[in-house]
């Protein structure tokens, strides 16, 4: 098993990553609406040939769960410190972590 843990950082977010074999550009932004608010991540392959786009970031989820027959392995959001609101503007800091794994 392979597993990989991108520390993120407050405020909205562009950068590019590897999970596995594939290279990835992900954008990491905040959408403010009293329905459907909070974050959201984009990722899209390096090349152009497969995106996922407007996935909410929920902690306790495997993000990529639902999206398995593309083999970009699994997806989780980690919240370490105590009352973090990751749903908030606020709530994304330095303490919020993306958790990538080729094995559930």
């Amino acid at each position: 098993m392979t597993a990989l843990s991108l520390p993120l950082r407050s405020g909205g977010q562009r950068f590019q990553t590897q999970f596995g074999e594939n290279v990835f550009d992900v954008s990491i932004l905040y959408r403010d609406a009293e329905i459907g608010g909070g974050w959201y991540m984009d990722m899209s392959l390096t090349d152009g040939s497969a995106s996922l786009l407007g996935m909410p970031l929920v902690e306790g989820a495997d993000l990529l769960g639902q999206y398995q027959y593309l083999g970009w392995g699994h997806l989780w959001v980690l919240v370490d410190g105590g009352d973090i609101d990751i749903t908030t503007y606020e709530g994304m800091s330095e303490n919020v972590s993306l958790i990538w794994s080729d094995e559930t």
